[in-house]
């Protein structure tokens, strides 16, 4: 609020702000070509810089003034202005910890029934294929994920729709940055599952080859 009082505190805190979300918004831009966790970590830090740095600025350069005995026209608040404080100060925690849990809790599952199996994973559809509509299932150590289409993605967990020069359109269901994947060839349609480890993905890769042949 002190910025409202005095234009050139206001001007010197915008001409900043402005500054750093252009300079902020060309990093983000450049780290889109980076892994999900490099993106999301830069694009956390570019936000907090460009959000804090002018606030801590302006709030110096406030006190700089009242200091000097430049006088800061009064700030006439309205009492919706107090109820939409205490609704930020109340909401925005809940939003900050509710997107820091989304981006690191979740789990990819593999059950396995009698005559098919699931595969499921937080915040996303769950799958359910018969093992007789498998055509072939193989393992690989590697592989190009591609580009999302759509679907979620966060440190932890990439599924959804993705696209890649091998596969052309692929369905994902995997740990970011898990070991090697089980490819399953269904028709047309090709379903990838990558787990925590390499281990724990070969382990999937010989449980749906015994179930499938």
């Amino acid at each position: 609020p002190w910025t409202i009082g005095n234009d050139e505190n206001w001007q010197k805190t915008h001409r900043l702000g402005g500054r750093l979300w252009v300079v902020g918004g060309a990093i983000m831009i450049v780290s889109a070509f980076f892994t999900i966790e490099i993106a999301i970590g830069v694009l956390i830090a570019v936000i907090a810089m460009s959000a804090l740095v002018p606030t801590i600025y302006s709030y110096r350069l406030y006190k700089k003034h009242k200091a000097s005995g430049i006088e800061y026209a009064p700030v006439f608040h309205r009492k919706s202005d107090k109820v939409g404080k205490w609704i930020t100060i109340i909401v925005l925690p809940i939003i900050l910890i509710s997107v820091t849990v989304l981006m690191f809790v979740g789990d990819v599952n593999v059950d396995f029934g009698a005559e098919s199996f699931t595969v499921s994973a937080s915040f996303s559809e769950t799958l359910t294929i018969h093992y007789e509509d498998v055509d072939r299932v193989e393992y690989r150590e590697s592989f190009a994920i591609g580009n999302r289409e759509y679907g979620f993605g966060s440190p932890r967990l990439s599924t959804g729709i993705f696209r890649n020069q091998e596969f052309g359109r692929y369905t994902l269901y995997a740990y970011t940055g898990g070991g090697g994947g089980v490819v399953l060839h269904k028709g047309e349609d090709i379903l990838v599952i990558v787990l925590k480890t390499p281990e724990e993905t070969k382990a999937l890769y010989d449980t749906l080859s015994a179930k499938i042949q």
